[in-house]
């Protein structure tokens, strides 16, 4: 995949997925939020238990800080790698 050195490349911008019920859920679901993606596998041993883990720490902890509690409040959102196995 090339691009050409006058194009511009863009990171961002909307995007939609489905959640566990089958309803589209996407950015325009967070708007106005903050929000962070993970991208994993329910049957990942090592490396995803272990990165959510961490996640859900730094959420607890700027939640409990007079800033998080104020301004920075976000959500986390499990996106599966692998939809063939993982079932809503």
């Amino acid at each position: 995949m090339g691009t050409r050195p006058d194009s511009e490349i863009q990171i961002g911008g909307s995007w939609q997925l489905r959640d566990i019920n089958g309803r589209k859920f996407g950015s325009s679901s967070l708007e106005g939020h903050y929000y962070l993606l993970f991208f994993g596998t329910t049957l990942c041993p090592d490396v995803c238990p272990l990165t959510l883990m961490k996640m859900v720490k730094a959420q607890r902890s700027l939640n409990r800080s007079s800033e998080g509690k104020q301004f920075i409040q976000f959500q986390t959102v499990f996106v599966t790698v692998n939809p063939e196995a993982d079932s809503a």
